[in-house]
């Protein structure tokens, strides 16, 4: 047998090659929802794809939308402003293309690569958690708020302190797209409450039925909203003969909440810092919104005249919603601003009944009316223009349901 020698150097080197060419470990992207990932993160992520132009662009699916909004609600649920998550959009677009990874340069983990040594005390692969702590860092590093008018990628360098830092504003517009795309809890089905027998009729994104449920009695009027921290909002409808809330949980058990008194109408939405929507009731006597707080305290807004109907929606860019009400007899929403101005915008016919939702790309929710004569619902896009959708059966009294609901 002929053997032959391999010189010590050669062998080193060898074993070096060897060494090098050892495929690395795959970085996993965890979940960022731990509930999963809802059909309307797909549609988001269809809606806002085609106009990205950065890293992102041909590489946003469903799951990095999902990202997107927990990162979003948890930015939005401590009172930030939009600006806030555009800048978090375009950190996590640089450092994680979105993804919540398990690992990365070092000990960098998570969807802002957030470092052991920096953030010791949180687990960094729970959005929330490195998003809190993104926050914080955002506040100590911009002491004097001017993080709400610096470029965004001067101030995603502030806070991560890369070693690449012309990096971030160049994906600064896609963070802009995909943060508005994810502000509202969007996108909204359109539904209708039929209370010739207490059901609701759902409709599906793709147009189709998504389903009926039967649910309340005999006089109850719809009131959707956000009662619990789920994906979705809840069914619920007010009873204005018991002055109570009747919600219904996802896991299909109901509750009934005391709150307003009789002839009042629901109006609830997100007026404080909170995940969740606050019960509000609008009371017609004497054209007030009665809020109640999350301690439990009462809040007391004046507005409106007899004759109004509550029309709730996020009009402007604030963390909260809009008071509104919709005078029906000259068909136009009376919206109150942040600032305490209000505005008068002209929408639908007499008679319409107010049905605000979120329809389309974008932070701010989309006017939008119901009219029983031709069962049909009228949007109006952002552009102006105005989307007729018939749905329900207005002869059968069929009132609007607005809600997010897949």
């Amino acid at each position: 047998m002929n053997t032959r020698m391999i010189p010590a150097a050669v062998a080193t080197a060898l074993l070096a090659s060897t060494l090098v060419a050892a495929p690395a470990q795959a970085l996993v992207a965890l979940p960022c929802d731990p509930k999963g990932v809802p059909t309307s993160d797909g549609w988001n992520a269809g809606q806002v794809a085609p106009g990205l132009n950065g890293n992102m662009r041909g590489s946003l699916t469903a799951y990095r939308m999902s990202c997107a909004r927990v990162v979003t609600e948890t930015i939005r649920a401590r009172g930030f402003s939009a600006r806030a998550a555009e800048i978090a959009m375009a950190t996590i677009i640089v450092e994680a293309r979105m993804d919540n990874l398990d690992g990365g340069d070092g000990s960098s983990v998570g969807l802002f690569q957030q470092t052991k040594s920096s953030y010791p005390n949180i687990n960094r692969n729970d959005p929330v958690a490195a998003t809190n702590a993104f926050l914080d860092e955002m506040l100590r590093v911009y002491r004097d708020g001017s993080w709400q008018t610096r470029p965004i990628g001067e101030v995603c360098q502030g806070i991560q302190r890369s070693a690449f830092p012309a990096r971030y504003q160049p994906q600064a517009a896609d963070g802009i797209r995909i943060a508005a795309a994810v502000w509202d809890r969007s996108p909204s089905n359109l539904a209708v409450y039929r209370p010739t027998n207490n059901t609701f009729y759902i409709r599906k994104l793709d147009g189709t039925l998504l389903t009926q449920v039967p649910f309340g009695v005999a006089g109850d009027l719809p009131a959707v909203g956000q009662y619990e921290n789920s994906n979705y909002d809840n069914l619920a409808v007010y009873r204005p003969s018991a002055g109570a809330f009747v919600i219904r949980w996802a896991d299909g058990r109901s509750a009934t909440i005391p709150f307003g008194q009789n002839g009042d109408l629901p109006a609830s939405g997100h007026y404080e810092n909170n995940r969740l929507d606050n019960l509000a009731v609008y009371r017609p006597s004497d054209s007030t919104f009665y809020i109640r707080r999350a301690d439990g305290s009462l809040l007391k807004v004046p507005f409106g005249q007899t004759g109004d109907v509550p029309a709730i929606g996020h009009y402007e860019n604030s963390p909260y919603d809009n008071l509104a009400v919709y005078r029906r007899s000259e068909g136009a929403f009376y919206i109150r601003w942040a600032n305490g101005t209000v505005g008068r915008i002209p929408f639908g016919v007499a008679n319409s009944l107010p049905a605000a939702g979120h329809f389309q790309v974008g932070a701010l929710t989309n006017l939008n009316v119901y009219s029983q004569s031709d069962s049909a619902f009228s949007i109006r896009m952002a552009d102006n223009s105005v989307v007729r959708v018939p749905f329900g059966d207005g002869s059968q009294g069929d009132v609007p349901a607005v809600g997010k609901f897949e």
